[in-house]
């Protein structure tokens, strides 16, 4: 095969992931990123079922696992603060086997140190233009020409705007979800504990591990609400009035809120295409099948999806044309099902009513029908 350039971009989770195997295939890879380095903070994230399966192909398995998060349980409380149902340790996580957690700054670091003497990472630019025979314009430096170009750059890609059209057209509302996160302070004892506190139409998630500090995952729901991606300021504002009426600790959850430097607001949204490639460009992960953090599998995908789409245009010799299509069919209902996974979670998650628990072994079984409903082809 003659070698291909191909451009990716985004450098989380699929990104290096396809980077790893697209050079051990004897691709030249280049990785360009908008942020200036590795991102850090974000939220816990699951490798789970055949995903697993995947990192110890890489012979990554046992690095990811030194990270592991393991949560003892958890304690589901009402509007007022008082427990309504303990959560065992099993079912935190909803973890089988060689399933694991870790936070997604550290699975980014084990996926960028694999790769970085292999491929070539550019940060602090992005993709301005891209011309018909794959010119690709940058924002800063050089025009520079490609082969193939992929889209990991998560749910807001630039490269699927840019080539496929404007985000909405490929936005999937849930049901007016919106989520934010945050490290807080807290004097709340939550070593490897978990605390969900909801009333009507919102949840509020807290979890820490010793020597970091806790995390806060607010989820709600809100109708028509309109919202600047830019205005953390504004972001924050929102949140502070979503739950303004709130008990037990919010009121000092969300001074914290306040301060916080490292924060995360968004939609709780899917991305749902009818096709994930043109001509020689394509998207994976959250660019190309989101299907939300409800379903926990969006970790899961992106690894088994760049696995996948690697392996097709090895055996193909490069051929795009034959390797995007086949790719596609052997992905689409592992993405279908985790999509509907994703759907159904986060309805059990926000109360529309009388708070209940929702983690149990219902939600253990689908999550792993989920993770597992994807034949691992092997490839050379």
């Amino acid at each position: 095969m003659k070698i291909q350039r191909v451009l990716i971009s985004g450098a989380s989770i699929a990104g290096p992931a396809l980077g790893y195997w697209l050079q051990r295939y004897g691709f030249d890879v280049t990785i360009v990123e908008t942020s200036p380095s590795l991102r850090k903070g974000g939220y816990k994230i699951d490798v789970r079922g055949i995903a697993v399966e995947v990192l110890k192909k890489m012979e990554l398995y046992t690095e990811a696992y030194k990270h592991k998060i393991v949560m003892q349980g958890g304690t589901f409380l009402d509007e007022k603060g008082l427990t309504v149902h303990e959560i065992p340790p099993e079912h935190m996580g909803m973890h089988v086997g060689d399933d694991i957690e870790l936070w997604r700054e550290d699975l980014a670091k084990v996926l960028y140190d694999a790769t970085s003497n292999s491929c070539e990472y550019i940060f602090n630019n992005s993709i301005k233009s891209i011309k018909s025979n794959l010119l690709v314009e940058f924002t800063r430096g050089d025009s520079r020409q490609f082969d193939l170009l992929i889209g990991a750059d998560g749910i807001h890609s630039n490269v699927r705007s840019l080539v496929f059209g404007e985000e909405s057209l490929y936005s999937h509302n849930l049901g007016d979800y919106f989520v934010a996160i945050c490290s807080i302070e807290t004097e709340l004892q939550l070593d490897h504990h978990e605390m969900f506190y909801s009333k009507k139409d919102m949840l509020l998630n807290l979890y820490c591990v010793p020597g970091q500090k806790a995390k806060a995952l607010f989820v709600f729901r809100a109708p028509g609400l309109t919202y600047d991606y830019k205005d953390v300021k504004q972001q924050k504002e929102i949140v502070s009035s979503i739950y303004r009426d709130a008990e037990w600790e919010t009121p000092n959850i969300l001074k914290s809120m306040n301060l916080a430097s490292e924060f995360y607001f968004d939609e709780v949204k899917q991305i749902r295409m009818d096709k994930w490639f043109k001509d020689r460009v394509i998207v994976i992960g959250d660019a190309a099948y989101s299907p939300c953090l409800a379903s926990g599998q969006g970790t899961s995908m992106a690894l088994v999806g760049a696995y996948l789409l690697a392996g097709e245009l090895f055996l193909a010799n490069g051929d795009y044309a034959a390797a995007f299509p086949k790719y596609e069919k052997a992905m689409r209902p592992f993405v279908d099902m985790n999509q509907r996974l994703g759907e159904a979670i986060i309805e059990h998650m926000i109360p529309k009513g009388k708070v209940e628990p929702w983690l149990g072994d219902s939600i253990l079984d689908q999550i792993q029908s989920a993770a597992n409903c994807i034949p691992l082809k092997e490839y050379p």
